[in-house]
């Protein structure tokens, strides 16, 4: 039996975004073409108001719609960054999150972490990174999982990647989390604000 994968893509006052990245990675991750995602989307009714985060799975190249979920969308309130090390992989977006979900329970003092590998910085639990400021944005060439809005930001030429150390992280003004369903800005904290896991 195949893995199985979702997206979770944006629905904003109706209309699902971004949808060229979702299909591109999802074919990707894959490793099939799948039927056009924009049909499949438009094939759903959501509401006309409001901003909802629709969770599609996919699995031996077809899109798994009667298991799609949309739900109203309120960004989670992150205040505190712990930056961990860890050899975690998480290479596609997989409903399998079990390594993910123990580290993050190991460490419940933060509202989120900052995984590092091998001392580079790569994603949180749950987006990609942005560091420096809007306007001068520069993300880890060493992403966990490459997500659909860091794409779509860096073939826009938004971004672009630098290789990201954990001793870079206090020259930088501003973190900021991205993923499908956060714009650069959204969640943004200083970048000095990071604390370091105990024996880092």
């Amino acid at each position: 039996m195949c893995p199985l994968l979702f997206e979770t893509i944006r629905v904003l006052q109706g209309s699902a975004q971004n949808l060229p990245w979702h299909q591109a990675r999802a074919e990707q991750a894959g490793g099939a073409p799948l039927p056009p995602l924009a049909a499949v989307c438009s094939s759903m009714a959501f509401p006309a108001e409001g901003e909802y985060r629709l969770h599609l799975p996919y699995c031996g190249g077809q899109w798994l719609a009667a298991r799609a979920q949309a739900t109203a969308y309120t960004p989670r309130r992150i205040r505190s960054l712990l930056a961990v090390e860890t050899d975690i992989t998480y290479p596609r977006k997989s409903e399998d999150r079990r390594a993910l979900d123990a580290l993050k329970a190991a460490h419940p003092g933060a509202d989120e972490l900052v995984l590092c590998r091998g001392g580079c910085v790569t994603d949180t639990t749950y987006s990609n990174l942005l560091f420096g400021e809007p306007g001068r944005w520069e993300t880890p060439d060493t992403p966990l999982l490459p997500g659909t809005m860091r794409a779509r930001l860096l073939h826009l030429g938004l971004i672009r990647t630098a290789r990201i150390r954990v001793q870079d992280i206090p020259h930088y003004p501003f973190v900021s989390l991205i993923n499908a369903m956060l714009p650069p800005g959204r969640i943004m904290l200083p970048a000095s604000s990071i604390a370091l896991a105990p024996g880092r």
